[in-house]
């Protein structure tokens, strides 16, 4: 019966979203004008963060289940231990912000990805008898990459 309930939320979702979007387009003024999509480097940069906030919440979920499975820590023990993620992004992104500035965006854009895919390769090497510190040094390098990454994205889409 659960099925049937969500099923019916999606077509119900989806019916209002619609009417939404069509509502948008009448009024003269609207919040968010869906014209901006049409610019190619707002919609990429757009796009660029979805995907970077899907992969973090992706990793982050997979990574407090791995934390109550083999390590057989509770929910609010495992989120604890999934600090290093958001430490990472904390340290990396201010200092981005600032060399962005300098070096330009382009570069941490790719960078960014590139170390945080590094990270999430280190997470996909772990067993059930992995060390902790090794785990925590993983996501701590998905972190730097998603700060790396996300600041100048933020400003991609602030000057598009």
């Amino acid at each position: 019966n659960a099925e049937y309930g969500g099923g019916v939320c999606l077509v119900l979702f989806v019916f209002n979203e619609s009417k939404f979007v069509t509502w948008w387009k009448i009024h003269k003024k609207p919040v968010l004008q869906f014209s901006l999509f049409t610019e190619r480097n707002f919609l990429l940069a757009n796009l660029g963060a979805f995907t970077a906030v899907l992969s973090r919440t992706i990793i982050l979920l997979i990574s407090i289940l791995y934390l109550q499975g083999p390590f057989e820590k509770d929910p609010y023990f495992a989120g604890i231990m999934t600090i290093p993620l958001g430490l990472g992004i904390l340290i990396s992104g201010t200092f981005a912000g600032i060399l962005s500035d300098k070096i330009g965006r382009k570069l941490l854009q790719v960078t960014g990805p590139i170390v945080s895919a590094m990270g999430a390769l280190g997470l996909a090497l772990f067993t059930d008898v992995s060390n902790y510190w090794k785990f925590a040094a993983a996501l701590f390098f998905v972190g730097i990459g998603q700060g790396i990454y996300t600041s100048p994205n933020g400003a991609s889409i602030m000057v598009s």
